[in-house]
């Protein structure tokens, strides 16, 4: 395929490209809104989700790349209930 051949079969399947790159996108975007959901960091999650398939209309690849980063943001931030200790709930209830 030469150049001019490549322009064309580009130009006539645009959308069905942008369509798969989404898809793609939004397929690898899943991955840290399960994890995020199980996590309890739905915004995070939902936000992961959106990005790869934004991004991965433009490039399938950084789409991917995209929902790895965001499920190396989700491990390691930590929980809203994994920061709560004992002693700080233990005094937060009445005496006996």
């Amino acid at each position: 395929m030469d150049q001019a051949q490549m322009q064309e079969f580009y130009q006539q399947y645009f959308y069905y490209i942008l369509a798969a790159g989404v898809i793609i996108g939004l397929i690898f975007g899943a991955i840290p809104l399960t994890l995020a959901i199980r996590r309890k960091k739905k915004n995070l999650g939902w936000l992961a989700f959106i990005l790869s398939g934004l991004v991965g209309a433009f490039s399938p690849l950084a789409g991917v790349i995209t929902a790895i980063v965001f499920v190396v943001i989700v491990v390691r931030t930590r929980s809203g209930t994994d920061s709560v200790k004992d002693e700080d709930i233990s005094s937060s209830l009445p005496p006996k």
